[in-house]
């Protein structure tokens, strides 16, 4: 299933929005006394962070060619 170009872009802006934010949720699983519990984390967004999820923005609107 192919996206429209609208779509796309709209795609591509919510990534761009996320990279805004100071912190990104993680999500880990945690034992406690033979239970397993799925527990959320926010760690701090790092430039690595924000230069991937660019990355990722540009191939969804097609910016990045695939050989």
């Amino acid at each position: 299933m192919s996206y429209t170009k609208e779509e796309r872009d709209e795609i591509a802006h919510n990534i761009r929005e996320y990279m805004k934010q100071p912190k990104k949720e993680k999500f880990e699983t945690v034992s406690y006394e033979k239970i397993k519990v799925l527990h959320r984390r926010e760690h701090n967004m790092t430039h690595y962070d924000r230069e991937w999820l660019e990355t990722i923005a540009q191939d969804v609107e097609g910016r990045i060619l695939h050989p």
